[in-house]
């Protein structure tokens, strides 16, 4: 019944934005209360909800009332989403779209009284996370540490069924309420710490945005659980894969300044069996960290020099004047020694799902075929959104070629600087041919040194296919 309530009123992203005159969903957040309130005058059904539940702010019993249906405003006092107290109905809950989804989570207010199991919405990480999933179908997906569902609830689309884990009873709650108020029969909901859910169970897609922060004291379930938990995930994960299943993780680990950023990470992976990437997608400084972090607390004050000064000692302690962040991916190597490769994210843009699964691919290729006459046996094909840039600049009175490259223009943004002729050989590689056809193909077109071309190619080849920018077929 709150469906058909939220329905009735166009709840629902396309017409906030309008209401709210932002195009752009993800900045509905950052919109200031005054505007807020500004822009949701009126006693639309529309309005009124958006003031309930965007602004977390009570309304009259009998405007809402009006605005609603008496019928509709029972429909939200039965659900438990509203509370009557004297002539006023209150949110209990907050509650936002994601896309097509309607979303509850907990209040602001909630998070400010310190409530240890708070249950946060949804917010860009887990949407970037989403983004980046490798695309279905898949038979079996698990959101692992899934606060309000929101990555079961997305995950829907793609995969048959969906399991959703939670140590805390009450984010289990929030996400079986939101998989049925978005009519997903498929996700189910249930309660333990990490993987003991689903101890014997396999699945073909793992994706988590686990309580990773390493804050001085574990105040709220969702947020604080440092590098410990990622490294456990790690250990945990493979015995949960099928044979082609990947996790997708997104985790924080300490860093010094002078030692390598990949140590830290790079441990967690000993014995797991698996081929592991790391993209680290950021590094910051103890104090940015801590102040990010604490000014992400909904209805809080900004931080001050004490709160801060108790984040960045916790992070001395430990060795660490810096923390990094990224997104870590781990696949079975089934049946050969697993490769671990850990280096700097690119620019991430649209298709970054398809762009991580082709990924995935070259880099099983190469390492099973890494020799050089394997890979001059290959036949491969270039990423469709790879492309030939150059750089040119006045010189002289003319136009004089001062770099060029191979960029992917979206998805997993890496770029390479290569020879003209090997970039000219790549485009002869068409699917059909070898790379070896590919290079006799060009030299006869083109009178040049084969031999020369076969010597260089295989270098070439391995860099290509570490980034992405050409598959096998």
């Amino acid at each position: 019944m709150v469906r058909q309530v939220l329905d009735a009123a166009r709840f629902e992203e396309a017409a906030i934005g309008r209401l709210l005159e932002c195009p752009d969903p993800r900045q509905i957040t950052r919109i200031r209360a005054g505007v807020l309130g500004y822009r949701t005058r009126g006693d639309s059904a529309l309005a009124s909800l958006c003031r309930l539940f965007l602004m977390e702010r009570a309304e009259s019993r009998d405007a809402l009332r009006r605005s609603l249906g008496s019928e509709s405003v029972d429909v939200l006092l039965q659900a438990r989403l509203v509370t009557e107290a004297g002539g006023s109905i209150l949110p209990l809950v907050a509650l936002r779209t994601a896309g097509r989804l309607r979303l509850i989570s907990d209040l602001k207010s909630e998070h400010r009284d310190g409530r240890r199991d708070f249950v946060l919405g949804s917010g860009p990480m887990a949407t970037m996370l989403c983004d980046m999933a490798v695309p279905g179908p898949h038979r079996r997906g698990l959101d692992l540490g899934c606060g309000n569902g929101v990555i079961a609830c997305r995950l829907a689309s793609q995969v048959e069924e969906v399991v959703a884990t939670d140590l805390s009873a009450r984010a289990v709650h929030f996400a079986g309420f939101n998989a049925a108020l978005n009519d997903l029969p498929t996700v189910s909901a249930r309660t333990g710490d990490l993987l003991a859910p689903v101890a014997g169970e396999r699945f073909d897609l793992i994706l988590s945005n686990p309580p990773m922060v390493l804050a001085p004291e574990s105040t709220y379930l969702y947020r604080d659980g440092g590098s410990e938990i990622c490294a456990r995930i790690v250990r945990e994960a493979p015995a949960h894969l099928t044979p082609g299943g990947c996790l997708q993780m997104l985790c924080n680990w300490p860093e010094r300044a002078g030692a390598n950023w990949r140590d830290a990470p790079a441990a967690w992976f000993e014995a797991s069996g698996c081929d592991a990437w790391v993209l680290r997608l950021h590094s910051l400084d103890a104090v940015t960290y801590a102040d990010s972090w604490l000014r992400q607390q909904p209805g809080a004050p900004p931080p001050t020099e004490a709160d801060i000064a108790c984040w960045a000692d916790h992070l001395q302690a430990q060795g660490a004047d810096a923390v990094g962040g990224g997104l870590l991916i781990m696949r079975p190597a089934q049946g050969r020694p697993p490769v671990t490769t850990l280096r700097d994210a690119p620019p991430i843009g649209a298709d970054s799902g398809v762009a991580v699964a082709r990924l995935m691919a070259a880099h099983a290729c190469l390492a099973a075929r890494g020799r050089d006459q394997a890979l001059l046996d290959l036949r491969l094909r270039p990423a469709p959104e790879l492309q030939f840039r150059e750089t040119r600049v006045v010189r002289e009175g003319g136009w004089q070629l001062l770099r060029h490259r191979l960029q992917l223009a979206q998805g997993l943004g890496f770029a390479l600087h290569m020879d003209e002729e090997l970039i000219a050989v790549l485009a002869c590689l068409d699917g059909r041919r070898t790379v070896a056809e590919a290079v006799d193909a060009y030299a006869s077109s083109n009178e040049a040194d084969a031999a020369s071309l076969l010597d260089r190619l295989p270098d070439a080849i391995r860099a290509l296919l570490r980034l992405g920018m050409v598959a096998p077929v």
